[in-house]
Order: C-alpha cells, then structure tokens, then sequence
C-alpha cells in the first residue's frame, strides 16, 4: 500500500515487486477465500505493524507469525476452508510445521535452494528436479504444464515436494511447491487448487487501481485501517452484485454496486450494515 506522505503513522521502507526496489508504504495482510472458477472473497485485509511502531497495540510480526496469527483467527471465526495457499516467503519450516500440527491442509511455493532429504540423500529441489526431467512428468493439457509428486523429508517432517514444468519463451523450467495436501487430492487437483491463487492477484489489482486501495493519505493507523475495511467492504459488494446478475465484467459490476448503494443511501433505506454477500 504506497504512499507519498512521509508523516503517516508507522510508513516503513518495503519491497515493491511492481517497482523493483524499495517504498515508502504500509503492509498488510490479505486472506481470500479462493476456489477454481469461482469469485474470490477477500475476507481480510489486516494492517502489519513496522519494526518502527512495534508495541503491545501495533505488534511486529515477520510473515510466517503474521500467517500463523490470521489462520488462528480464521480457525476461531469457525470459517471453513479446506487448506491453505500461501507464497514462497511463507514457505518455512515452522509454517509447515504449524500446519501439521493443526492438521490443515497446506500448499505454498518454496524456494529452489531448499533441501530436502530424498531415498536417504540430501540434495537441493533443483538437483531433485535433475531426477524427474520434464519428459517424464505427466502433462496436463487443462494447465499447459508438466508435473510430478515426490514423497521427501523436509527436516523433521515428510511432505510431498510438487515439481512443476511451464514453459518460458519455449523452454520448460521447473518451479516447486511444497504441499501436506493428503494424498487423496490427485496432482490435477492440487495444480487446479494452486492456479486458484491467481485469484488473489485479482483482488490486489482490482482494489489498486478501481477501489483506491492506496489513495488514503490520513496520519494515523486507525484511520488507514478504517480505509482498508471500507475498500474491502466495496470489493464484497460487487462480487455480490457479480454473483446476483451472473455478469462477468468486473467495472459493470462496479458501477451497478455504486449505483445501487448511493440509491439507497438517498432514500434512507441502507440500514445500519453492507450488503452480505450471498453463497
């Protein structure tokens, strides 16, 4: 969440990856329910503190603490989802682990350089992938990708390491993912379930440059974070309106949400809460 103002309470200096470097801005968590060809529901998005701010109100969390606290707060809501999909700098031994331990369902990037332990021998994913070429994964057509499931020991724990095969500029390179999926999902689901991520990405840029997720120039936390929850508020709308009218353009339904809630704010009638999404 970027900013230009430089006297806004608990800014820090964070990596862009639009930008490729370094900016001023604010960092926040986003859980989404996400599901293969269906909307996705942004169900959070929850300020993270800077190391600056770091206190009893604003405590600092590093992302695997900051993912661990958001699942818990899931767990105690008593929202229901069947796994967790998470990208590779959640990818760490302890949030595997604290995913076992709670017996849910897990499936994040991880890095190359990783090791794992396989048939006795410790070698990097990379040096794994050297093991399954991609002329011998299986190929699904639904995703234009190439895969293999391996059984390895990532330290203390046995997990399964998903080698995936896309191509870029012609050539099929490796990515890898780590997941704790039991095996009754098959490899099609698991690669359905990881390309459901995307769906992700949607919200960011949806509320980025149509919600002005990043356009709050307030000074405080508790002001920013009230501008965070009313853009997520709107976002829920239109994915209602979406579902209600069955469209498939996202600004239409954008500008039937807005018409319709400044229609019943003129005649009194949009009581005390948003609309509630409907499933």
């Amino acid at each position: 969440n970027l900013h230009t103002g430089k006297n806004i309470e608990g800014l820090d200096y964070n990596y862009s990856s639009s930008h490729n470097s370094s900016k001023l801005s604010h960092k926040f968590t986003n859980a989404t329910l996400v599901k293969p060809n269906c909307d996705p529901v942004p169900i959070q998005l929850k300020y993270n503190s800077s190391k600056n701010l770091n206190s009893e109100a604003y405590p600092y969390l590093k992302a695997v603490e900051s993912l661990k606290s958001t699942v818990l707060e899931l767990i105690a809501l008593e929202i229901k989802f069947l796994g967790v999909i998470a990208d590779g700098e959640f990818s760490s031994q302890d949030a595997v682990q604290f995913h076992v331990e709670h017996g849910i369902n897990f499936l994040s990037r991880i890095k190359s350089n990783r090791t794992v332990e396989y048939k006795n021998q410790k070698l990097s994913l990379n040096k794994l992938a050297e093991l399954f070429p991609y002329q011998s994964c299986h190929y699904d057509h639904r995703v234009d990708w190439r895969s293999a499931r391996v059984a390895v020991k990532l330290g203390d724990l046995t997990v399964d390491i998903l080698i995936v095969y896309r191509k870029d500029k012609g050539v099929w390179k490796p990515f890898f993912l780590v997941s704790t999926f039991v095996s009754a999902f098959s490899m099609a689901e698991l690669l359905r379930i990881w390309k459901s991520r995307w769906n992700i990405e949607v919200v960011h840029r949806f509320i980025k440059q149509n919600l002005g997720f990043q356009k709050c120039q307030c000074l405080t936390i508790m002001a920013q974070q009230n501008w965070v929850d009313a853009v997520l508020d709107a976002f829920i709308a239109i994915v209602e309106v979406r579902r209600r009218k069955n469209l498939k353009n996202w600004r239409a339904a954008q500008e039937i949400s807005a018409e319709e809630y400044k229609n019943r704010a003129l005649t009194e009638e949009f009581g005390n809460s948003p609309p509630i999404l409907t499933s």
